[in-house]
């Protein structure tokens, strides 16, 4: 009865120490199990930082391409403001030198008909004074 017992004390041994041995491997499956897991959940967020640091970078870019459009807006706006400035002070110009030029123009031809005037009145004179001689 006794040797039953021993060998049923070996069984359970051996039985004991396979449960363990398999406890063991499963363990080791779970921890490598994890290990990959980690790895992966790691990948994912080394992943996600990196495509969120992308992210800022491209937002910082369009935040900057932003600010230089406007810029670029409000440059064209100063400049079209300054030609169209440019161009009144020009067509003032033009205005002031066209009506001195017509004014020019009026007093050449008063001048020029106050000489025919004083033409006419001398060739008339000559004219009575050659009557006058012939008388």
């Amino acid at each position: 009865d006794r040797k039953e017992d021993l060998n049923d004390v070996e069984n359970y041994k051996l039985i004991m120490r396979d449960i363990e041995e398999s406890f063991s491997m499963k363990e080791r499956q779970l921890n490598e199990i994890i290990r990959e897991k980690d790895l992966d959940i790691g990948g994912a967020r080394t992943l996600a930082r990196k495509l969120a640091l992308s992210l800022e970078e491209r937002n910082q870019e369009l935040s900057q391409i932003r600010i230089e459009e406007e810029a670029n807006k409000i440059e064209i706006k100063e400049k079209v403001e300054h030609s169209e400035t440019i161009h009144k002070a020009n067509e003032a110009d033009w205005t002031g030198r066209l009506i001195s030029a017509q004014t020019s123009i009026q007093t050449m031809s008063d001048k020029i008909k106050e000489l025919e005037n004083d033409h006419s009145i001398h060739i008339e004179d000559i004219k009575n004074q050659v009557g006058h001689a012939i008388k």
